[in-house]
C-alpha cells in the first residue's frame, strides 16, 4: 500500500486547498491539476526559478505562475503578475522596486492567459 505524504508547510497546504476548490468546476481544471501535482512535489523536487530566467521566458505584463520558490539572482527588466509558493527576501525586494505585482494564488487564477514555470 502507498503510503500518503504529509504536507508541513502551510504555504503548500493553502495552494492544495484552492486548487482542489476551483478545479472542480472550472474549464481549467487541467491547468489546474498540473499546478497542483507541480506543488505537491517534495521540496527538493519542487520548482526554483531566478530572476534571470523570468526576464527569459515572459514578456512585459504576463500572468505567472511559479509552483516552487523564486529566487534573487539576476535583475528584472519589466513589470509581470506573479504568484509563487516562496519568494526569497532578494526576489521580492527586487520584484517590488521593480514594480512587478506580487499576487495570492486565488486572485492570479481570476485572471486570464496564465503561464506555468515548470
Amino acid at each position: 500500500m502507498k503510503e500518503k505524504r504529509i504536507i508541513e508547510k502551510p504555504e503548500i497546504k493553502e495552494w492544495l486547498n484552492v486548487l482542489n476548490a476551483v478545479s472542480a468546476n472550472s474549464e481549467k481544471a487541467k491547468l489546474y491539476k498540473k499546478i497542483a501535482r507541480l506543488v505537491s512535489k517534495p521540496k527538493r523536487r519542487r520548482v526554483e526559478v531566478n530572476l534571470i530566467e523570468l526576464n527569459r521566458v515572459a514578456a512585459k505584463g504576463e500572468n505567472i505562475i511559479v509552483p516552487g520558490k523564486v529566487l534573487g539572482i539576476g535583475e528584472i527588466k519589466a513589470k509581470y503578475n506573479i504568484a509563487a509558493v516562496e519568494f526569497s527576501s532578494p526576489a521580492r525586494a527586487k520584484l517590488e522596486a521593480a514594480g512587478c505585482t506580487i499576487l495570492s494564488l486565488k486572485d492570479m487564477l481570476n485572471k486570464n492567459n496564465i503561464k506555468v514555470l515548470a
